[in-house]
Parts: structure tokens; C-alpha cells; sequence
């Protein structure tokens, strides 16, 4: 998933590696038109859904339907401080996978929790003024933990 989609790269990259399918969301329609058809250009529309709608409605309808991902990018407008309240969402409505990835793109300048609901901050990367942000589900780093005991490679 894609959420504040912009351009649909990180989405189209991830299917061009072979991700199953993605749903990309943003607000504005100008950008689901050039993600429709970067997707059109690329071959890729039959294995995506571009929604175009507020990013938090988009996560409400998703946790009651159920639906879970692997892999979920977020790239919200900078200094909007939509960082938190989105992982929050993400955390409450059970979004991720236990073994998913949350990568989260922002400003340096917005400060981020180390948790948020049972998702847990795992790593931060800074270029320049931004940072991206890596979240893991809890259960998912005390499974790996647990695995690397028993292995003995911990």
C-alpha cells in the first residue's frame, strides 16, 4: 500500500520486483491521473487499484474490511506532523502484517515515537532533511529474537 502516493514510484517499483498487487492513495486527482497512467505506460493497472480519497477515510475502510499488507509506504506533505497520527491509524486498524514493513518518509524536523500501538520504530535513515523511518509490529521482532535463541545465532 501507498498512502499520499504523489507520482505512484514507490508502489510501481515495488510491482516491477514483483509485488502481487498494490492500492495507491492520495487526495489530489491530478496525481491518481499520473499514477493511472505511469501504471497504464508500465503494464502494471491489473494488479493496482488507485484510490483517490482522504488517506485516514482510506485506512478506516481498509481495517474493516480486514485487509492486511506486507509492505506499506507513507510519504504525507512535510511539516504537517501527519506522521504519527497515520502510524497510529495503521497500528489500531492491525494494517500491517506481523512480518510487514512500515516505511514512513518525512521531515527530520517531525518528531516521531518510538512506538505507536504494537508497532515498534526498528530503524531511521537520514538524507539530508529527511528521514525515513522503519516500523515493525512488536510481535514480529520478538519472533525474530525467539528464532535467533533457539538457532543460537543470537
Amino acid at each position: 500500500m501507498d498512502l499520499f502516493a504523489g507520482t505512484g514510484n514507490l508502489s510501481i517499483e515495488a510491482l516491477s520486483r514483483g509485488a502481487a498487487e498494490a492500492i495507491l492513495v492520495d487526495t489530489s486527482r491530478e496525481a491518481g491521473n499520473v499514477i493511472r497512467e505511469n501504471l497504464r505506460k508500465l503494464g502494471l493497472s491489473d494488479r493496482s487499484k488507485v484510490w483517490i480519497t482522504p488517506v485516514f477515510r482510506s485506512l478506516r475502510l481498509l481495517s474493516r474490511r480486514g485487509e492486511t499488507f506486507d509492505l506499506i509506504f507513507m510519504d504525507p506533505p512535510y511539516d504537517k506532523h501527519w506522521v504519527a497520527q497515520t502510524v497510529k491509524m495503521i497500528a489500531q486498524g492491525g494494517l500491517l502484517r506481523n512480518s510487514g514493513v512500515l516505511v514512513a518518509e518525512h521531515s527530520v524536523r517531525e518528531p516521531i515515537e518510538k512506538q505507536y500501538g504494537r508497532l515498534l520504530l526498528d530503524d531511521q535513515r537520514r538524507y539530508g532533511d529527511t528521514h525515513l523511518s522503519f516500523f515493525r509490529p512488536r510481535m514480529n521482532r520478538e519472533s525474530s529474537e525467539q528464532g535467533n535463541q533457539e538457532n543460537g545465532t543470537e
